[in-house]
Formats: structure tokens, sequence, C-alpha cells
């Protein structure tokens, strides 16, 4: 299992993906990787359940949207849309997949940025669980 976050806010520009600064808990899974202060996890076979959260924001009323991905392919059930009313506000949002990585290789994760504009991500947890 892994537990990976950024306690403070980040702006995530359109296309880019969350970075994900500690590894706040860590069982030591050989099958989960990520290196702090960056927005990728590698995942070796298996079947895992993903878990994404955060508050959202933006400099503006809009509509953000952000995606879990699997090799920069967006997974169908894990986008998150939240339409922000003004500047002031944040939004909670999150989405729970189900990952399948085949042999003989490994797959690797992102949560990015799929909405037309700038967005605030603050407390952005991602949870990470071999299942199988």
């Amino acid at each position: 299992m892994a537990d990976i976050v950024t306690a403070g806010t980040q702006t995530v520009e359109v296309g880019d993906a969350v970075t994900f600064a500690l590894n706040r808990i860590w069982t030591r899974c050989p099958n989960i990787r990520h290196e702090p202060l960056s927005g990728r996890v590698t995942l070796l076979p298996g079947l895992y359940r993903v878990s994404f959260n955060g508050n959202f924001g933006s400099t503006a009323a809009v509509t953000v949207s952000f995606e879990i991905e699997q090799d920069g392919e967006g997974i169908p059930g894990s986008v998150i849309t939240n339409t922000i009313a003004a500047a002031t506000d944040i939004y909670n949002g999150s989405a729970t997949v189900e990952v399948r990585v085949c042999c003989p290789c490994c797959a690797t994760l992102t949560v990015r940025n799929i909405g037309t504009v700038p967005a605030t991500v603050d407390n952005a947890n991602l949870v990470i669980t071999r299942v199988g």
C-alpha cells in the first residue's frame, strides 16, 4: 500500500500531472514505486485499487477536470469534474478505480488536468493498494 500526498496547494497547468511531494505511508511494497516530487507512480503486474482526492479551485468561474491515467490513457470512471462558481470557491472531488497491470512489465499512473484552464489542487492524496 502507498499513501502519497502533497499537503499544500499547487497549480496544475492544462495537460500536466498533479505532483506528490511525500510518500506518507509506504509499506515498502516493491510493486508500487514513486519518487517524491514526481507525478508518476509505477506499478508492476497485479490488480490495484487506486483512489485520488483533493480540493479544487481556479482563479475564475470555470469548470475544472482531472483524470487518473494509466500509461497516458484515461481510465473510465476516473474523471473528477467541478464547476467553480467564483475564484474563492474550493470544491472537493474524488475517484476510485481498479487498475490491472498485465505481465510482462509495468504501468505508469498519473492524475492529469484534462480541463481547459489551469487549476489549483490542495491536499492532493493518492492511495494505491495492491489487491491481487
